[in-house]
């Protein structure tokens, strides 16, 4: 019965279920937006390649920052910056 019944759940009750709260959503949604205002645009994804670009220019400027914070270190005569952490 148990099985019977787990999957009578999984592929009827839950996808059932799933819908009409969507639909719930959706009509609560433009009712209350009288009151609250319309729902902002979402932002555009990056391109994925694009992404990766300013990722690695990221590193690259944080690495260019580690070595010249650790130069005006030995100027100094501190040594490297080794105290120092930078937000990864």
């Amino acid at each position: 019965g148990g099985i019977i019944v787990s999957t009578g759940l999984s592929l009827v009750v839950v996808p059932s279920l799933f819908l009409v709260m969507d639909d719930l959503q959706y009509w609560l949604t433009k009712f209350f937006a009288r009151f609250i205002g319309q729902k902002e645009a979402e932002p555009v994804e990056p391109d994925g390649f694009a992404l990766a670009d300013a990722v690695a220019r990221g590193a690259d400027e944080r690495e260019a920052l580690r070595a010249r914070l650790n130069a005006l270190e030995s100027q100094l005569g501190k040594g490297p910056a080794r105290h120092i952490q930078v937000a990864e």
